[in-house]
């Protein structure tokens, strides 16, 4: 890992110009989140929705940071960050970028096979504002303000179905107690999720089994970002059954995850209602 990186300050750490950071994610609602999070730092931040966009605006742009989702559509971040630092080597772009992988998944030894691509560190999906806030400190100021040694927990624990399928406490959390931008989370939610849903039908149906766990990657990062546990179970299963081809595991599991999306579905009121009126009695 490279240690002589150049220390960039922003305004919310004192520093003498903005922070200049470029996101690379291509799920709409992992996107709205981390740039609500990044903007209120007072950090600039431009966007990138696959690898290829992502090599075009660093050889065009100088950024102090780059958040690199790993699983994407065109090029992935990790067939990106690889081309990214050739790059540099050759001196086709100058310096060196710090790139911290973003990813939903949550295997053991995932950190290592995003170091050995040449990033920098390791952000699991789904983090709380604060996780993302202290990442980007810590490769700003190279201040270690957490352990990058720890492995995320698994994505796999469910919980019980006569449990609300969104924990409010913990989406809100996410959303730094901010209504206006939950409700907006929530609305890409309404939308996103359905079409994702009905993607995943029309794969099963093609025979699509590895469409189906790109698929299903993409609703367990949204389910991640909501705190809808049991749907992001339920998803996790069936992005593993389409990464090892089970086409019968996921034919199972479909039923569950339409189950879980409507039931999701139908909580989103109570949840808008629930948030308004914790508001109105602080």
């Amino acid at each position: 890992m490279r240690k002589d990186k150049r220390q960039v300050m922003s305004p919310a750490l004192n520093h003498p110009h903005p922070v200049r950071i470029l996101l690379v994610e291509d799920n709409d609602i992992n996107q709205m989140l981390a740039l609500e999070v990044l903007g209120r730092q007072g950090w600039e931040c431009d966007t990138a929705l696959n690898g290829v966009e992502a090599i075009t605006r660093i050889k065009t742009g100088q950024y102090d940071l780059v958040l690199m989702d790993c699983q994407m559509p065109i090029m992935d971040g990790f067939t990106a960050t690889r081309e990214i630092r050739q790059m540099e080597s050759r001196g086709e772009i100058e310096g060196e970028s710090t790139i911290i992988a973003v990813t939903a998944n949550a295997l053991k030894g995932d950190r290592q096979r995003c170091l050995d691509a040449g990033m920098d560190d390791y952000l699991a999906k789904p983090f709380s504002p604060q996780q993302l806030r202290e990442m980007v400190g810590k490769w700003l100021t190279k201040e270690k303000l957490m352990d990058a040694e720890n492995e995320p927990h698994s994505q796999s624990d469910s919980v019980a179905l006569d449990s609300p399928p969104i924990c409010e406490k913990e989406f809100m959390e996410r959303c730094m107690g901010d209504v206006t931008f939950a409700e907006m989370l929530l609305q890409s939610f309404e939308k996103d999720s359905v079409a994702r849903l009905e993607q995943i039908a029309s794969q099963v149906q093609t025979g699509d089994t590895v469409g189906v766990g790109e698929t299903a990657h993409s609703l367990k990062g949204i389910a991640g970002i909501l705190a809808a546990h049991n749907l992001q179970a339920i998803a996790f299963d069936i992005e593993s059954a389409g990464k090892a081809g089970e086409l019968d595991n996921v034919v199972t599991l479909l039923q569950d995850l339409r189950t879980e999306v409507n039931r999701c579905l139908a909580y989103v009121p109570t949840l808008k209602q629930q948030s308004h009126a914790a508001v109105t009695a602080s």
